[in-house]
């Protein structure tokens, strides 16, 4: 009877906080798009099934720089802070042990530069938080491994990350996708809810401190899941559980303002609980990347979509 009454009173307090620190986005100047159009640049190409049945819960992809053959993978809420390697039709190869950055909820990866020219950089974006009661969230950035000389299945240690905390300007806000301008460097968080919220993270972020992220405005996007930029910073995608938005980067254009414009639709197959996007390394396609279907027997699937 006391355990019940303190869990219920904890509940009541979860749910305070929750409708406390749940501020509406300013919705001021976001864009209106109405019926968008398809791009007919990409298509559909193959899929594969994940190799690895234990990976039930991938929200991140991306497509390995230095290892452009390999994709790292990463699952959310209190899995293990580890990064999985896979090969581009899903066979394991491996992980990453990050060291001290704990997997409180990893939503997504990014990859790019970083503060050495020359140096490819992956980025794990700590920033979920279904039940608003984060004060602050976390990205995480550790150099991309040569995995060329190295035996596998590997299982490497990563002893330096390094690790930015981030905080809203106002309130609590769950968040599944990170974009990373490969230009600017800046760090974006989109927000998940009936619209998506744009805060930046500007270059060079601080690990001393946390920062304050700044809120670029709202688009009409519900449910994001999931982001890339492509490698030159020309193509961006955002997707959702239905479809994938995709822009063209003009030059010289910030990416908050890029996003303003109205996207096209990218192909896509509806996936179970599909969360994970990335652009190829060489701009050939994109990957998407499926989570267990429950009730099914199915495992997650990895899918290609290749550029015509």
């Amino acid at each position: 009877m006391i355990k019940s009454f303190f869990k219920i009173s904890s509940l009541i307090i979860v749910l305070g906080m929750t409708a406390c620190s749940s501020p509406r986005l300013d919705l001021t100047g976001m864009p209106t798009w109405g019926q968008l159009k398809a791009n007919t640049e990409f298509k559909f190409d193959c899929k594969s099934k994940i190799e690895n049945s234990h990976l039930t819960e991938i929200s991140g992809v991306v497509n390995g720089y230095a290892n452009p053959g390999f994709l790292y993978v990463q699952e959310d809420s209190f899995s293990p802070n580890r990064v999985y390697i896979l090969d581009t039709i899903g066979h394991y190869y491996g992980s990453l042990n990050i060291r001290g950055c704990r997997n409180f909820d990893w939503e997504d990866l990014a990859i790019g530069p970083g503060p050495e020219n020359g140096k490819n950089y992956i980025y794990i974006g700590d920033i979920g938080d279904n039940l608003k009661v984060r004060n602050t969230i976390f990205v995480f950035r550790f150099e991309e491994p040569d995995l060329t000389k190295v035996d596998f299945p590997v299982q490497m240690q990563i002893k330096k990350a390094a690790r930015f905390r981030l905080k809203y300007p106002k309130g609590r806000f769950n968040a599944e996708t990170i974009l990373l301008d490969p230009i600017s460097k800046d760090i974006f968080v989109i927000t998940k809810g009936e619209q998506a919220g744009v805060f930046k993270a500007e270059y060079p972020q601080s690990t001393k401190r946390a920062a304050k992220l700044k809120y670029m405005g709202a688009l009409p996007i519900q449910m994001a899941a999931g982001g890339s930029i492509s490698a030159n910073g020309t193509e961006i995608a955002i997707k959702n559980y239905t479809h994938i938005y995709y822009w063209k980067r003009q030059l010289n254009e910030p990416i908050d303002q890029a996003l303003k414009r109205t996207p096209e639709l990218l192909p896509y197959m509806v996936e179970p609980q599909g969360e994970a996007i990335s652009f190829t390394k060489d701009g050939r396609g994109y990957y998407t990347i499926s989570e267990v279907q429950k009730n099914s027997g199915l495992g997650p699937m990895l899918y290609f979509y290749k550029r015509k």
